[in-house]
């Protein structure tokens, strides 16, 4: 039968005057512990056992394998993490001015329908008083005509007016994404 060698001896811990004296040269003796741990499955770096709190409160404890050791990867993905965030950040604030615009619009619009729901309400008013006069004889059928073709333009004026309306909810919809949180906003 034949003997195998016991694997060298390697200390797990480092006698306190080879540590590094700074935590940025502490990180960078961690980080060559554990590529030395990849390249070389038997160092104690290379089977780690982690240990948590369960829910119940009982030690929890699991060996793990350690395949790979980045840290240019490691900086990489935190970059590409706050490149991410950045984004996210961006999009929010560009979905903020979208909404506000879309209100401002919207108030606009508002302001824009009340305005030509009174002009109707005038025009109404103003051809009903040509066509009494008509009626008299007060005024020529001419003065009665320039009389219905202002109501009419006040009417298609209005008609207008509540198409653009709409189309500014829907742009607020649009905006915020959700139709009832629309409703929220206009109240």
């Amino acid at each position: 039968m034949g003997t195998s060698s016991p694997a060298p001896a390697v200390p797990i811990a480092a006698p306190a005057d080879s540590l590094p004296a700074s935590l940025p040269g502490v990180l960078d003796a961690v980080w060559e512990a554990l590529a030395r741990a990849v390249r070389e499955r038997w160092t104690p770096w290379a089977l780690p056992t982690l240990a948590t709190v369960g829910p119940a409160g009982a030690p929890q404890a699991r060996v793990i394998a350690l395949r790979g050791a980045d840290r240019a990867a490691l900086r990489e993905a935190r970059a590409l993490t706050e490149e991410l965030r950045a984004t996210r950040d961006l999009a929010a604030q560009q979905v903020r001015l979208e909404v506000q615009q879309a209100l401002e619009n919207l108030e606009v619009a508002d302001a824009s329908l009340e305005t030509a729901w009174k002009r109707t309400e005038a025009a109404d008013g103003a051809l009903r008083i040509a066509s009494r006069k008509r009626d008299l004889g007060q005024i020529n059928q001419a003065e009665f005509i320039d009389a219905r073709r202002a109501m009419t333009d006040a009417r298609l004026n209005l008609n207008r007016v509540r198409a653009e309306f709409l189309g500014r909810i829907a742009e607020l919809e649009f905006a915020v994404g959700d139709p009832r949180a629309a409703h929220k906003e206009l109240q």
